[in-house]
């Protein structure tokens, strides 16, 4: 009992309170469409709220949203807008759907229901140029394709998107925009049937659009499809790979010494050709004591560089040496290679005393000779 008292108690001054204090009164439905201010856009008419039905045209947005949209039946791509539904957006004099039209895209011109060829067909029907007539969506030939579908000559049943390619018809039978381009093994050119020069259409080595050179100038077959194969072809006139081998140095002791100048590592694709090895040997500055020559046969790789030098207190002489290699062939350029060559004298006589640094006398010589063989003949008696 004393509990219903207290609700009751609680209730009546919540009741006062909401009187005293209009703040606290629930939003006020003005126009009685059942959405109160605040929610309601226009609570001074019924007609304008959430969920309400837009008109057309009438500068009203009547269902609150500011933003209208407008759905393409075919693609289902929405277009949206904001404030009132215009009736025309493209203006095309066709309507757009949720005022009531049935223009198929509202938001393109270019697509309403004018047939402005007369070919029965609209834009909105699929009609990829509503300015020619000649241009439809019927299947002329029965070939499965339109003219709206890819079909270049609707008139041939044997030309369309889907068809094969037919060399030397001069026909663009599967109107890819080219006539007879057919090529089978993918390298971009195209077989003689077909006004091409690919000399076999079925292997991608074998193309105009890549030169003979290098390796394949020694497989017996015509690579580029110019009628000539390896050596004989002009493209395999490839120069030498000239190799003057490693870099040489030696010791010089007296006399003359020979040092080997290898160039046996050159190559040459061209398996026919007659190569001629010219050696070259140029010192690094003016040795007027020293004397040289190349012994060269001008059919083998190897030169011999013969050395001579006077006495001179000189310990070094450097030299260049070039080998220059021709393969007999008049468009071809000769290719060269450099080495260096160093000949080096070691110092290995004991100077005669310590003050003057000098050489030892060869007189020396003759006395250490003297004595080895006094020393043996003591040693045999």
């Amino acid at each position: 009992m004393r509990l219903r008292q207290l609700l009751s108690v609680c209730l009546f001054v919540l009741g006062g309170a909401v009187l005293l204090s209009p703040t606290m009164a629930l939003a006020e439905d003005a126009d009685g469409d059942g959405y109160p201010a605040g929610i309601d856009c226009d609570d001074t008419d019924p007609t304008v709220k959430p969920g309400g039905t837009e008109i057309c045209d009438d500068g009203i947005d009547q269902d609150c949203t500011d933003n209208n949209c407008v759905t393409d039946e075919e693609s289902g791509e929405e277009t949206c807008f904001d404030g009132d539904l215009l009736a025309d957006l493209d203006e095309d004099t066709f309507l757009n759907l949720l005022c009531g039209g049935d223009d198929c895209d509202d938001t393109d011109a270019s697509l309403n229901l004018l047939d402005a060829d007369g070919d029965t067909f609209t834009s909105c029907a699929g009609d990829c140029d509503d300015l020619d007539a000649a241009i439809d969506l019927i299947d002329d030939d029965g070939d499965g394709a339109n003219d709206c579908e890819g079909d270049c000559d609707d008139t041939e049943a044997d030309i369309g998107p889907d068809g094969v390619e037919v060399c030397g018809d001069e026909l663009d039978n599967d109107c890819d925009g080219t006539p007879d381009n057919v090529d089978v093994d993918g390298d971009g050119a195209y077989p003689p049937e077909c006004g091409g020069e690919d000399c076999d259409d079925e292997n991608a080595a074998l193309t105009p659009t890549v030169a003979e050179a290098g390796a394949v100038c020694n497989d017996a077959v015509d690579n580029d499809c110019d009628g000539l194969i390896d050596n004989v072809d002009p493209d395999c006139f490839d120069a030498p790979e000239t190799s003057a081998g490693e870099s040489q140095q030696d010791r010089y002791l007296g006399g003359t010494i020979v040092i080997v100048l290898d160039g046996s590592d050159t190559t040459d694709f061209n398996r026919d050709d007659e190569l001629t090895y010219t050696w070259t040997v140029t010192p690094a500055e003016d040795y007027p004591e020293v004397t040289w020559a190349v012994e060269v046969d001008p059919t083998s790789p190897y030169g011999f560089f013969r050395f001579h030098a006077a006495s001179s207190e000189r310990t070094e002489f450097v030299f260049s040496a070039t080998l220059l290699v021709s393969d007999g062939v008049e468009g071809t350029e000769d290719s060269e290679a450099t080495v260096s060559v160093r000949v080096w004298r070691p110092d290995v006589v004991p100077p005669s005393n310590c003050s003057t640094g000098g050489r030892a006398p060869n007189s020396l010589f003759g006395l250490a000779a003297l004595l080895g063989l006094v020393a043996l003949r003591r040693r045999r008696d």
